[in-house]
C-alpha cells in the first residue's frame, strides 16, 4: 500500500532499510501502512485513498449482513465479525469510519420513510 510519510521513516529490513523523508510516497505492506496511518505518522497515498474508499464501502455492506451477535456492548460491529464477512483484515479505524457511514445511511433511509 502506498503511503505518504508525515515524518522521516525507516522502511525495509536490516541492511536493506532506507530512510523515507516526509512527503515522499513509499510502498509498504498494508498492515504496516495502516498502523502508521492510525498512529498519525503517515497518510494514505493517492492510490491508497481510492482503495480506502472502496474498503469502507465494502465494510458498510458487510455490516448490513451481520447478525445481532456480531455487535459489541458499545453497539458497534465487531472487527472480527466484519473480517469474517470480508475475508480480509481491517482496522478499528476502518470499522469506525464505515460504522459512521452506515449509521448516516440508515438515518437517511428512516427519514425517507
Amino acid at each position: 500500500m502506498q503511503i505518504i510519510p508525515l515524518i522521516a521513516l525507516r522502511v525495509g529490513r536490516a541492511e536493506q532499510a532506507a530512510t523515507v523523508l516526509p512527503g515522499e510516497p513509499v510502498e509498504v505492506p498494508e498492515d504496516e501502512a495502516r498502523r502508521l496511518i492510525d498512529r498519525g505518522f503517515a497518510r494514505p497515498g493517492e492510490a491508497a485513498a481510492i482503495d480506502t474508499a472502496e474498503l469502507i464501502d465494502a465494510i458498510v455492506d458487510a455490516i448490513a449482513d451481520l447478525d445481532s451477535e456480531s455487535f459489541g456492548k458499545d453497539g458497534k460491529p465487531n472487527v472480527k465479525a466484519i473480517e469474517s464477512v470480508l475475508g480480509r483484515d481491517i482496522t478499528a479505524a476502518d470499522r469506525d469510519q464505515a460504522w459512521a457511514t452506515y449509521q448516516r445511511l440508515a438515518a437517511d433511509t428512516a427519514d425517507d420513510e
